[in-house]
């Protein structure tokens, strides 16, 4: 892993929060909303997928009773195929349709387009019925996870997802990703991985049934463990068992430090070594002390190898903001405008002992560092104060930067 150039991610459940809701239920004529997302719901009953998952969990919430389907059956990239009350349903993609689409369903589609939303269709003895639309906010963490595996030296993040264009490419365009493929089948996934395992070290990213082949094809597969399936978890040679994608940044870091760290252990003992037998060779040094010296050279290895079990230097100290302040006066802090303002607390980490610093957090007022740990002092509402550490040193506080 700490090789790879390349990451590939699947959209649903990896970038995204994996928990999506209903936004609206549309119907053809004749057919009322209650009635297709009751159906829907006892088509997915039988689905693993995350969207299936939230239709159930809607139609629960509304209420609706709803039936067990008869010869159930699933297929990867499409959907669900079953009979409910007599009648033969799919829920899913959409499926060539003949002729003109309708007018509802075309304006199905307009709002999905504009809402960047996913669309489940469902169908009914061949016929579409209705639709429902459910959005899947993006994760907040996956800015910061992207920037992060670039900084630990991904060249290139490629996404592969079985939705609609334009919401993977919006996905794709927030994030800065290089490449986004939208209406992946799982055959799809399968190609695009092994043509990028083909230039780089590969690293594929998924959570649900669909992504289970191309996790398998990958150098190195990923899977989010904690919603995901199980046969993807067995496919997959790293399980993330938290639900938080900058968990795979954190691995990645690991790896490409553990292999700097073991290459220099490596090459460093071997050039000793190679020293200190020429060193030997010349007379210049005694066979008693040249057993010395390699048992020297074997300690210094070892103890070099075992800074991967060490935090990496940057991460020991980190200035975390404090609970919000309260409104209670303090006559120790007050403002210069007669104010009073909060009392200055002082985080649990203490702050590296450098130069005095100053940060700006929004509400929670200027944090103030100094060699004696890190105060927080007044709060936004405040326009001007007096930051006082314990250290003795004040200066007054200026307008946010």
């Amino acid at each position: 892993m700490g090789r790879a150039r390349t990451l590939v991610m699947d959209k649903t459940g990896t970038l995204t929060a994996g928990r999506p809701r209903v936004t609206e239920v549309a119907a053809a004529p004749g057919w009322s909303s209650s009635e297709v997302l009751r159906l829907a719901a006892s088509l997915d009953q039988v689905s693993a997928h995350v969207l299936a998952e939230a239709i159930v969990r809607e139609a629960r919430v509304r209420n609706l009773d709803l039936s067990m389907p008869a010869d159930a059956t699933e297929e990867p990239g499409s959907g669900a195929f079953g009979t409910v009350d007599g009648h033969r349903l799919g829920v899913g993609k959409r499926g060539p349709v003949s002729g003109t689409l309708p007018a509802w369903a075309r304006a199905v589609d307009n709002r999905a387009l504009l809402d960047g939303a996913a669309v489940a269709w469902l169908t009914s003895d061949g016929l579409l019925a209705g639709a429902v639309l459910l959005q899947d906010p993006l994760r907040r963490d996956a800015p910061r996870t992207v920037r992060r595996l670039r900084a630990a030296g991904l060249t290139r993040l490629m996404m592969l997802t079985g939705d609609r264009a334009e919401a993977a490419l919006e996905v794709g365009a927030v994030l800065g990703l290089d490449e986004v493929r939208a209406g992946q089948l799982p055959a799809d996934k399968v190609a695009a991985v092994r043509e990028e395992s083909a230039r780089a070290v590969t690293v594929m990213v998924g959570d649900g049934v669909n992504d289970a082949p191309a996790l398998a094809a990958a150098d190195i597969g990923v899977a989010v463990g904690a919603r995901g399936s199980t046969a993807t978890s067995e496919a997959a040679d790293i399980v993330l068992t938290t639900d938080r994608v900058d968990r795979l940044a954190d691995a990645m870091e690991i790896a490409v430090r553990a292999r700097r760290i073991a290459v220099q252990s490596a090459g460093g003992g071997m050039a000793m070594s190679l020293v200190a037998m020429i060193a030997a060779l010349l007379g210049w040094l005694p066979p008693a002390a040249g057993a010395l010296l390699q048992e020297g050279i074997d300690v210094a290895v070892i103890l070099n190898a075992l800074r991967v079990l060490l935090p990496a230097p940057g991460t020991g100290h980190s200035l975390e903001p404090g609970p919000r302040p309260s409104s209670t006066a303090s006559p120790s802090s007050t403002t210069t405008s007669g104010t009073p303002s909060t009392r200055c607390v002082k985080p649990p980490r203490r702050c590296p002992p450098t130069t005095a610093r100053r940060t700006w957090r929004p509400y929670a007022g200027w944090t103030a560092c100094s060699p004696s740990g890190c105060f927080r002092t007044s709060s936004r509402r405040s326009t001007s104060s007096t930051l006082r550490w314990r250290s003795g040193w004040a200066a007054p506080r200026s307008r946010r930067p």
